[in-house]
């Protein structure tokens, strides 16, 4: 009998520290995936902030926007907590700022907007009228399109089959693609939108017509 309990003991110990190290491999993969994703992120914070800087250049030497621009300007502030929703459905994973992840102890996720999930290809729409200043290739996120509105710009990315390009004129809802899908149901399957205000990032919670 106590050589019974001393296998079963023996059994339950090795169950144990399988699961423990288990845990560890799982925490250290969502590490490096975080990591990955941090590189991607940055990646594109740099594109935006190439795009930013070259549009405040651009306004200081020529002062002033153009009147079509100024009146999408105006307009696009008066829309403010009216703006469509660039999908329809899905449902929002990560809102704007920094938030603990859901997962990992002691590590902080900053979100500069938000993060719609989606479970089937969904249509991507303009939120406003406005320009297409750039369309971004980005590995890991596939493509990102930035819209100015004016004094204002909005950021769309992880999109495939983009129907727009640098210097297109949309129209509020203009179709710009679809949100990539995953078929591997690893939580790619995510627009992430942006709203600025010149090099100010905007809480798009705000700007956006409740669901």
């Amino acid at each position: 009998r106590k050589e019974k309990e001393k296998r079963y003991l023996g059994d339950e110990r090795n169950k144990k520290n399988n699961e423990i190290g288990r845990l560890k491999r799982k925490e250290k993969g969502l590490r490096e995936k975080i990591r990955e994703n941090e590189r991607i992120k940055k990646q594109l914070e740099n594109e935006i902030a190439e795009l930013v800087a070259r549009e405040a250049a651009a306004n200081e030497t020529h002062k002033t926007l153009t009147v079509r621009e100024e009146v999408t300007s105006r307009k696009f502030k008066g829309q403010k907590g009216k703006l469509r929703w660039p999908i329809n459905g899905g449902v929002v994973l990560r809102e704007y700022g920094e938030h603990q992840h859901p997962v990992i102890k002691g590590v902080k996720i900053k979100n500069e907007g938000i993060d719609v999930g989606v479970s089937k290809d969904v249509r991507v729409k303009a939120i406003y009228e406005g320009e297409v200043k750039k369309v971004i290739a980005v590995p890991g996120a596939n493509m990102a399109v930035i819209i100015r509105h004016g004094h204002y710009l909005s950021l769309y990315s992880n999109i495939v089959n983009v129907t727009v390009k640098p210097g297109d004129v949309v129209g509020d809802g203009h179709y710009l693609g679809d949100v990539y899908v995953s078929q591997n149901g690893d939580n790619n399957s995510v627009l992430h939108l942006r709203i600025y205000e010149e090099m100010e990032v905007l809480n798009p919670k705000f700007w956006l017509r409740k669901k």
